[in-house]
């Protein structure tokens, strides 16, 4: 087992991570906001920052994030559910999962990608985040 220690730098370790990543979030939102202010575009597309997302900017555009095509490690939301003693045996055996290299169970591979219909005169005439199933999904 982990000592109390070495189970608090873990937990802490994944609360920098979750934060970092709300950080990457949070910047590539800002950018694109600034992108389609200055460059007057309704739609501003970004992709490989391993988040997927479809989102209403400020400036009326939209934000679409392809996210990526990696496998990637999910942290389980059922450790942040129960009473703290269950959170805390949930989050320790986690750790132990990572520490022993257990990780089959986390990881997730969701490909997605973003399909822009554009007309002829140059508009957007559909803009959609999608999961990639297959050829048929294009």
């Amino acid at each position: 087992f982990y000592t109390e220690r070495r189970f608090l730098q873990n937990a802490a370790d994944a609360a920098a991570l979750a934060a970092g990543n709300a950080l990457v979030q949070g910047k590539s939102n800002s950018e694109a906001e600034q992108l389609a202010r200055d460059g007057g575009f309704s739609h501003v597309i970004f992709g490989h920052t391993h988040l997927a997302r479809d989102l209403p900017l400020a400036s009326g555009a939209r934000y679409l994030n392809s996210g990526t095509w990696a496998d990637l490690l999910q942290f389980p939301k059922d450790i942040l559910s129960g009473s703290q003693s269950d959170v805390r045996d949930k989050l320790r055996h986690f750790c132990e999962d990572a520490a022993n290299s257990r990780l089959e169970r986390y990881i997730v591979f969701t490909p997605t990608f973003v399909r822009l219909d554009v007309t002829g005169d140059g508009r957007v005439a559909r803009a959609e985040l999608l999961d990639y199933t297959g050829p048929e999904s294009l």
